[in-house]
């Protein structure tokens, strides 16, 4: 992550791990940034991580989009870089055995984020793992961070279970939904959901008691302008 306002490429782990432990024990609320995947699909360039190498310009200009909207912290774009998996994690087991790597190997915050398919039911990801049970596994396993990400939800139904999270751990709650349900049309993943309505779903997560903001899949600087917009009104 690059805190605005500091040598970000001269901290050292402690230094960042004071800085962000720092920003996590603020009331404020933190604006991340939003999809580089679907940004990039944009630009006809379907590598994900592979663009780091073979279109870094590219990545770099989304970045600096992100940046130019006022987010407190920029996410690298690592997606695809798993030989298994892209990043979305929807099992807990495979979430807990991440953050053990993590912790194990490094001493910086480790925040972990899960994608729910619904908000009934305690809120449930497809494999049937609850929000109240993602929250408590999570936290024991020794997370600084927990939330939700991309998923089937929009902004609002996520609010839902940003609640779930909230109300299982005196941890600090990220969420970072899509821009609406995902739809299929022809042979393309579109997401409709414009950059008002989802700033307002946003306000809806920060109500449900989301501290880390963001958005993922179909999200552009527009969204992120939005929220920031929508944050310098509270």
């Amino acid at each position: 992550m690059s805190w605005p306002g500091s040598e970000w490429y001269e901290l050292t782990a402690k230094d960042l791990l004071m800085q962000f432990s720092k920003v996590l024990e603020s009331d404020r609320i933190i604006l991340l940034d939003g999809a580089i995947g679907t940004e990039l699909d944009k630009r006809g360039l379907m590598g994900r991580a592979g663009n780091n190498l073979d279109a870094p310009q590219a990545v770099l200009d989304i970045q600096r989009e992100y940046a130019a909207c006022g987010c407190d912290a920029l996410t690298t774009n690592t997606l695809t870089m798993n030989r298994i998996n892209i990043e979305t994690v929807f099992d807990l087991r495979e979430a807990i055995s991440a953050l053990r790597a993590c912790k194990e190997n490094f001493s910086l915050p480790v925040i972990v984020s899960i994608a729910f398919s619904t908000e009934e039911k305690g809120g449930r990801t497809i494999m049937g793992d609850s929000a109240e049970q993602c929250a408590k596994s999570l936290t024991d396993a020794g997370a600084d961070v927990v939330g939700a990400n991309c998923g089937d939800l929009d902004p609002a139904r996520m609010a839902v279970v940003v609640s779930l999270l909230k109300s299982a751990t005196t941890l600090p709650v990220l969420v970072q939904p899509n821009a609406g349900r995902p739809k299929l049309v022809g042979d393309k993943t579109v997401f409709e959901m414009a950059p008002g309505p989802f700033a307002a779903g946003i306000a809806e997560c920060i109500g449900a008691g989301a501290r880390l903001v963001g958005g993922c899949c179909g999200t552009s600087p527009e969204h992120i302008r939005a929220v920031a917009g929508m944050l310098e009104q509270k």
